[in-house]
Parts: C-alpha cells; sequence; structure tokens
C-alpha cells in the first residue's frame, strides 16, 4: 500500500505554509515593483524585468498548481499490483487498470509522480517519501514507461 505518513503529511502542510504564499505574492511583487518604478529607472531594465516577471510568473504558476494539487490527494491511500491500481479515497475504493493511467507523469523537479487517467483527470499525486513508494514506481515504469 502506498501512503503519506504522518509525519510527510505534517512535512508537506508545512511546506505548504511556506511556499504557497511565495508562489502567489512573488509574481504580484515584481509587477509591484514595475508599476511604481520611475521613467529613468525603466530605460535599459524594462525588457529584463519584463522577461523576469514573465519567468517567475509562469514557475511560480506551475510550481503552484503541482503542489496545491498534491496537497488536496495527500491522506489518499492506493494498492498496486500487475493488473492495476486501487486507490481509496474517503473510504471510497476506485480500480484503475495501467491502460487507464497512461498519461501519467512524473515530475522529478517536485520529487512527486501523478496518476491521471486517460481523460486527463487527476487521480493522486505521489510524494517520493510516501511509504512503499519505490516498489510504486518500479512497477509503475514497467507498465506505463514513466
Amino acid at each position: 500500500m502506498v501512503e503519506h505518513s504522518r509525519n510527510t503529511r505534517l512535512l508537506a502542510y508545512f511546506c505548504a505554509l511556506i511556499l504557497i504564499p511565495g508562489f502567489s505574492f512573488f509574481p504580484v511583487a515584481f509587477i509591484y515593483m514595475l508599476v511604481t518604478a520611475s521613467d529613468v529607472e525603466l530605460n535599459m531594465k524594462v525588457a529584463f524585468i519584463f522577461l523576469t516577471i514573465f519567468t517567475v510568473s509562469y514557475v511560480s504558476a506551475k510550481y503552484l498548481f503541482l503542489f496545491v494539487r498534491f496537497i488536496s490527494t495527500l491522506k489518499v491511500k492506493l494498492t498496486f499490483n500487475i493488473d492495476g491500481i486501487s486507490v481509496n479515497e474517503n473510504h471510497k475504493i476506485a480500480f484503475y487498470t495501467w491502460e487507464q493511467l497512461s498519461n501519467s507523469k512524473h515530475y522529478p523537479s517536485c520529487q512527486t509522480f501523478c496518476l491521471i487517467d486517460e481523460q486527463n483527470r487527476h487521480i493522486v499525486s505521489l510524494w517520493e517519501y510516501a511509504t512503499d513508494y519505490h516498489q510504486f514506481r518500479e512497477l509503475a515504469y514497467n507498465r506505463l514507461g514513466v
């Protein structure tokens, strides 16, 4: 069974308290700095500032999206075998074959693996610190190639 332990969940929630405000407000702070800058300061720096704002906003939005999606499925448990996975969410069990999970993605920079079904619906995000994660990833790699 793959699940996030209590300590792992606490660590994730602690990270959320730190990272979500940073991902949310850092791009806004850059835009505020651009709007409040005087004309003299904008001469040669405008292109660099716009590029920086765009890059930071894109990266922040991407990681914020992945992180919120991960936090929302933190209590989901799943069991797996050669046929597929059974997801237990709030005592509701759903079974997915490996073929149905062909859209799943691995995000090495976030240390997470997202199970996504054939309709591109997110099922669960697993952090590499979850119990039995490495056995699951080995089987998922063999079955999904991801």
